[in-house]
């Protein structure tokens, strides 16, 4: 009883602990703050359902999925104020503490609580829910869909796989980067599941018919509306602006600047030389996924290599503190805007740029706190790998899904969908630094 009493104050405390920070993040918050970037998008998609309602067409809601906008549209509709969805946002993802908690407990009981903590301490997942973005929800979302999948791994219960098939499909439209997710469940089940070729052929089927039923709906929908069947048309915008920049900067030795620019003249020149210019936006997203693939096809592997391994390495050692300057507006230079033929020239003359700001402090600091972080993290992956090899190997199906599909953009908020893989391991390298010293300072 009393342990069950103690569990219980250790969640309450990290649960205020986590209010707390979000408090002082809320606090720092100006209208203008969410008024900014991306998140105009998603209040103007959920104004536009006020006026018109589900089925009008028009042309933001084709590009996003719809979770996120209906959430903030039921909120609007409660109280119209941007600060009280931040709000809500916010409880709700600290309520989510207690999922997390269950979650550590299937990975790794004895240091439950220490995960929980890292992962309520995370300044990339704290960062996201005061925004007015789609990661705010994604997060409880996904730690729910880890939850049960993971059980379902653990104890092989047809339920638990029904019930993450339904969250997996929320989660897909909420943020559509889960789109492909099931793959990874297909290798999970077919290589660790113990039941006959049969069973694990009818579990995939299971699950795979459950969560597609999900995106199928919002293709219905998009058929119904625009005569097409599409997920959502972003491909064109991503492909174009962001994943064949990264690549030609390589290929071409140009600043990321240069090249978006030069890929941009270039496609526009491409649908201009193929009387492509008047075509519908179903049909230029399936152009640019054709355009992009023999364009990729036409680079150097080395220069594709690079464009991956330096996206991954921001992904994984992008400081939070990157972020919160563009959401916060510190006076700084552009890192897009920076010269520079690769990644690492860029980086210098980015930090050489801003050397007399404090950013240029913060930053190192950050950057050095997160490169020891990530070391520990190593650390505690070698030792949770001798403990589970099917959770291991699990995560880095997970880790290395959300890697790819990012390639070589890199951003701090892309690694969010598995913080908490990386909260696991640092608590167990934390763990047994705590216990060494325990052991050393008794002597």
């Amino acid at each position: 009883m009393i342990k069950k009493e103690k569990k219980f104050f250790y969640l309450f405390t990290i649960i205020i602990i986590n209010l707390i920070i979000k408090i002082i993040f809320l606090s720092n918050i100006n209208i203008d703050i969410l008024n900014f970037s991306d998140q105009t998008k998603y209040i103007r998609i959920s104004q536009h359902l006020f006026d018109n309602g589900f089925f009008e067409p028009n042309n933001t809601f084709k590009h996003r999925t719809p979770f996120y906008p209906y959430f903030l549209y039921f909120l609007r509709n409660i109280f119209d104020n941007l600060y009280f969805i931040v709000i809500i946002q916010n409880l709700f993802n600290s309520l989510s503490i207690l999922i997390t908690y269950n979650l550590a407990k299937l990975v790794y009981k004895k240091n439950a609580i220490l995960i929980t903590l890292i992962f309520s301490l995370n300044l990339n997942i704290v960062l996201h829910t005061n925004l007015i973005l789609t990661e705010s929800i994604f997060i409880p979302f996904f730690i729910i869909f880890l939850y049960f999948s993971i059980k379902f791994f653990k104890k092989e219960r047809l339920k638990d796989l029904i019930l993450a098939s339904i969250i997996l499909g929320i989660c897909t439209l909420i943020r559509p980067q889960t789109y492909y997710f099931p793959s990874v469940i297909f290798l999970m089940i077919f290589i660790f599941l113990n039941k006959s070729l049969f069973e694990k052929f009818k579990f995939f089927i299971i699950f795979f018919v459950i969560f597609k039923c999900f995106t199928f709906a919002w293709e219905t929908r998009n058929y119904i509306v625009h005569d097409k069947f599409f997920f959502e048309t972003s491909k064109k915008t991503n492909l174009i602006g962001y994943y064949l920049p990264h690549f030609d900067q390589y290929q071409y030795g140009l600043s990321l600047d240069e090249a978006k620019k030069r890929r941009n003249n270039k496609w526009k020149t491409y649908l201009k030389k193929n009387n492509l210019e008047k075509e519908n936006f179903v049909r230029i997203d399936s152009i640019a996924v054709k355009y992009s693939i023999n364009e990729i096809l036409s680079y150097n592997l080395s220069s594709i290599f690079k464009a991956m391994i330096y996206g991954i390495t921001k992904n994984i050692f992008t400081p939070t503190f990157l972020d919160m300057t563009y959401w916060f507006n510190w006076e700084k230079t552009s890192f897009s805007a920076t010269k520079g033929k690769s990644f690492l020239e860029q980086s210098k003359n980015f930090l050489l740029e801003n050397k007399e700001n404090n950013f240029f402090i913060f930053f190192i600091v950050t950057f050095c706190v997160l490169l020891v972080s990530r070391m520990l993290e190593f650390y505690g992956f070698l030792s949770y790998f001798k403990k589970d090899v099917m959770l291991s190997i699990y995560f880095l199906l997970i880790i290395s899904y959300f890697l790819i599909l990012i390639g070589p953009i890199g951003h701090a908020k892309y690694r969010i969908p598995f913080e908490f893989i990386f909260s696991v391991y640092l608590s167990i390298t934390i763990k047994k630094i705590l216990i060494f010293g325990e052991r050393f300072f008794k002597k």
